[in-house]
């Protein structure tokens, strides 16, 4: 480990030491349910000074709020190539208009930016710039395994008395490499390229006051590469939220809700099988809730119309057309505070796609078998509470029988001279079977600038055909913080993620070493079934220093462990990355 990152490590050491021993003197009390933070609703308590640009409240009499609990949710994504950005910001405050960049080892290039204006005290306009790039892992890759990340997006708002509209619009531009080459040597020069594109249009509108719904969704994009993959998805959904139907005195409700939503997706691929898929999804959600106190009985179902067509220049030909049903259950009994018990029933259809998958792994081929996945069934039960207040928990199982259950296999070898033919790739495959779960959170919050949060997550899965899945961590957990003191000049932040090992296939060349060079039409490839990928563990930190209102310092530390382990086969990630830079607000 280098002379800088030692050092980078004991200084955030030294911090965290400073941190922990101030938490005893900051300890606050609060209220069993933890309230929204501002930020959380300020949406709909909020418009802008058309003089100053800044936030006033507006009057929110006829506005209802409910208590929200903090999720505990991970925005983890390993230290690979692609890189974890963890840019710290000031959340705490509604930050606009400002201009940031960073650099770091591994030629990492950061910029951030942010402009927008009031038109008036209820119109906003404005735009958001984002671009990460690297330039890989050089001393393992001889050949080229940079990437790049660049999006640009303007948005709408409209604060108005009775709801908010939004609209968006949003462009991002990848451009990596096939770079996780392990079967066969190739030469440095050996073009590797993969480029992706998506446009994205959302819109959305939030109701507050009381009428027929509560929130319209419109979402749609396209999305193109580099080997004439494109996909398009347009999707409207509708909340119609809850409302009351009868009243059985006074602590006894009944209620109802209803969510529609109509999903359309055409995926087609340019080389190889030239796979093509068509859906239109239907779906409608009607429940009725009976509710007394904290506790709830809900029934309901989840009803879908989908139709489907897959076909490919290899003569598939696969078609649906048909209505699914499935019973949607909860129970849900607080017994205090302490202790909240839960089960439920569930089920029902989604939609897989070419955008969602590269998000898992974008070393995919561009030639995808896309399908959807059916839950027929899924039985959940669990326990929840506040042990303190300032201390919550979360445990909950389940187990769901599942048809078509996504996951990425590696491909072969190909005999062609192509970016993605050197076993470099992934494909989605399909299976049935039973998929049991167990999962754990837990949140701690002493004060009022102190946030910790841990979760832990087992799965295992019992498959019809494979007798394993492949490239998915049975066990992960994370735990994270965050932590501002100085009057909020100084921001902390941890994030580390442990993911157990993965099996997986891979390929080699029989009769010879792997590091032979053997010309392609003389390959002889096995198969291994029964590959594994090393469990590893992340640790990242950030610290920002507001010097001034407008100016702050930043510093991140990426992959701290320093160890270059495979998030899939062949791909190696960076070891520890440390960026600096800085931030101007105007």
């Amino acid at each position: 480990m280098s002379f800088r990152i030692k050092l980078f490590i004991l200084f955030f050491s030294a911090f965290f030491t400073f941190i922990f021993s101030q938490i005893v003197e900051e300890r606050l009390i609060l209220e069993k349910k933890r309230e929204p933070e501002v930020k959380k609703i300020e949406k709909k308590q909020s418009i802008i000074d058309a003089g100053t640009g800044k936030r006033i409240k507006k009057d929110s009499a006829h506005l209802k709020y409910t208590v929200v609990d903090i999720p505990v949710s991970s925005d983890f994504e390993a230290s690979t190539i692609k890189g974890a950005d963890i840019s710290p910001s000031f959340k705490e405050d509604y930050k606009r208009n400002y201009f940031g960049m960073g650099y770091g080892n591994y030629n990492q290039l950061l910029v951030d930016g942010n402009v927008s204006s009031a038109i008036d005290q209820t119109w906003e306009i404005g735009a958001n710039l984002h671009h990460k790039s690297t330039s890989g892992l050089k001393e393992l890759y001889p050949w080229d395994s940079n990437k790049s990340v660049s999006a640009l997006s303007t948005y709408l708002n409209n604060y108005g008395d009775n709801g908010k509209l939004n609209l968006n619009i949003d462009y991002v531009r990848q451009l990596y490499n096939y770079y996780g080459v392990y079967a066969l040597p190739v030469t440095a020069n050996t073009d590797l390229g993969q480029r992706t594109h998506r446009f994205s249009l959302m819109g959305s509108y939030e109701n507050y006051a009381e009428s027929m719904f509560k929130k319209v969704n419109v979402k749609s994009y396209f999305l193109g590469d580099r080997f004439s993959a494109a996909e398009g998805k347009a999707e409207v959904s509708a909340d119609f939220g809850k409302r009351e139907l009868y009243s059985f005195g006074d602590n006894l409700h009944l209620s109802a809700d209803l969510n529609l939503d109509l999903e359309y997706q055409n995926t087609s691929f340019g080389i190889l099988d030239k796979n093509t898929s068509k859906f239109l999804n239907v779906s409608a959600v009607p429940k009725l809730t009976l509710r007394r106190g904290a506790s709830y009985v809900s029934l309901g179902m989840n009803g879908y119309f989908l139709n489907s067509q897959n076909n490919s220049a290899s003569g598939v030909d696969d078609k649906v057309n048909r209505v699914y049903w499935y019973p949607k259950a909860e129970i849900f009994y607080s017994l205090s505070p302490m202790i909240n018990l839960f089960v439920g029933l569930g089920g029902g259809i989604k939609l897989n796609s070419y955008s969602q998958i590269l998000v898992q792994n974008p070393y995919l081929i561009a030639n995808q078998y896309i399908k959807p996945t059916e839950t027929k069934y899924s039985i959940y039960f669990g326990i929840k509470g506040d042990i303190q207040p300032d201390l919550k928990y979360s445990f909950s199982s389940s187990v769901s029988k599942v048809k078509n259950i996504m996951f990425l296999k590696g491909n072969d070898l190909l005999d062609r001279n192509a970016p993605y033919a050197y076993a470099n790739t992934f494909s989605a495959v399909y299976d049935n079977g039973t998929v049991s779960g167990i999962k754990g959170n837990l949140q701690y919050f002493p004060t009022s600038r102190l946030t910790i949060d841990t979760e832990l997550n087992y799965n295992h899965y019992a498959l019809n055909n494979y007798e394993r899945i492949y490239n998915v961590p049975l066990v992960n957990a994370s735990i994270g913080a965050r932590y501002t003191l100085i009057n909020k000049k100084l921001l902390l932040g941890f994030k580390g993620y442990f993911v157990g090992s993965r099996n997986t296939n891979l390929y080699a060349l029989r009769g010879g070493n792997i590091g032979e060079t053997i010309a392609p039409p003389s390959l002889v490839r096995q198969e291994n079934k029964n590959a594994r990928i090393n469990r590893y563990a992340d640790i990242n930190l950030s610290v920002e220093y507001k010097i001034h209102d407008n100016f702050s310092i930043f510093a991140l530390g990426n992959n701290l462990f320093n160890s270059n382990y495979q998030e899939f086969i062949g791909y190696r990630v960076m070891g520890a990355q440390i960026m600096g830079g800085a931030t101007i607000s105007f």
